[in-house]
């Protein structure tokens, strides 16, 4: 709360609430991973990353060039931190670079 706080000059209000999913211990659940059944496309993933008003999403499951890999949880993440910022965090020459890395 702290760093909202100073990034957004106080004006954050406290948590009413959090909730938690803890799917690895769910005994139905047993963990989780993104699936696109038969005859569907990765437009499916990048339909769950968009935006909803103000409210933004990110994860793997909304990246269709990594979904179910840590590294597309992360490119969402970025995708979603350039959109708020309104400039390219990286520059086209450090993204190449780093999905030549990547295979």
């Amino acid at each position: 709360m702290d760093v909202l706080r100073a990034e957004f000059r106080g004006k954050v209000p406290d948590p009413i609430g959090m909730q938690r999913s803890k799917w690895g211990a769910n005994e139905f659940a047993q963990g989780t991973l993104s699936h696109l059944p038969p005859h569907d496309s990765p437009e499916d993933f990048r339909a769950l990353g968009r935006p909803v008003g103000r409210l933004r999403f990110a994860g793997d499951s909304t990246c269709p060039e990594f979904n179910l890999q840590v590294i597309g949880a992360y490119w969402s993440g970025i995708r979603e931190a350039e959109q708020l910022a309104g400039e390219p965090l990286f520059s086209s020459k450090e993204r190449a670079a780093f999905r030549r890395s990547i295979g």
